[in-house]
């Protein structure tokens, strides 16, 4: 499962909506209501691919949130889940070229850029997550890919 920055995972593209996603994926285990703005935005749980995709309401049901812990994420080539923090940010590094900024809390770390609204989350300084939203053109609009 490749990591895309800016458009996805693999061929899970940001903007697709929910029917778009079960015809790759099939049906989820689950759907979980996530509130957010006051509204509840579907949130479909794929638990043998470790993946959970959000979908907002207030853009015509779009996908615009990834979560995914699994070992077979790559970048660069490169499987990053439950590698050490170095060797990570370093592989980060390399095709981000930006700046990341360090979110520490009681027991675990999330590295965080803003460019690609990419969260990378580390438990014992190991890589156990990553999340990625549709990044912004701008303060207010999505970029959503083609």
């Amino acid at each position: 499962m490749e990591i895309k920055l800016g458009i996805g995972i693999e061929n899970i593209k940001f903007g697709l909506k929910p029917k778009d996603i079960e015809n790759l994926l099939g049906k989820p285990n689950s759907i979980r209501k996530d509130e957010e703005y006051g509204e509840f935005e579907p949130m479909y749980i794929y638990n043998a691919l470790q993946l959970r995709l959000t979908f907002y309401k207030n853009h015509e049901d779009r996908l615009g949130y990834i979560r995914c812990s699994n070992k077979n994420l790559i970048i660069n080539s490169q499987k990053v889940i439950g590698k050490p923090l170095k060797k990570v940010l370093g592989i980060f590094k390399k095709v981000t070229d930006d700046d990341w900024v360090l979110e520490e809390y009681d027991f675990w770390n999330q590295y965080f850029n803003e460019k690609f609204w990419l969260i990378l989350s580390f438990n014992y300084d190991t890589l156990s997550e990553i999340e990625m939203g549709v990044p912004f053109k701008d303060d207010e609009q999505y970029n959503w890919p083609k």
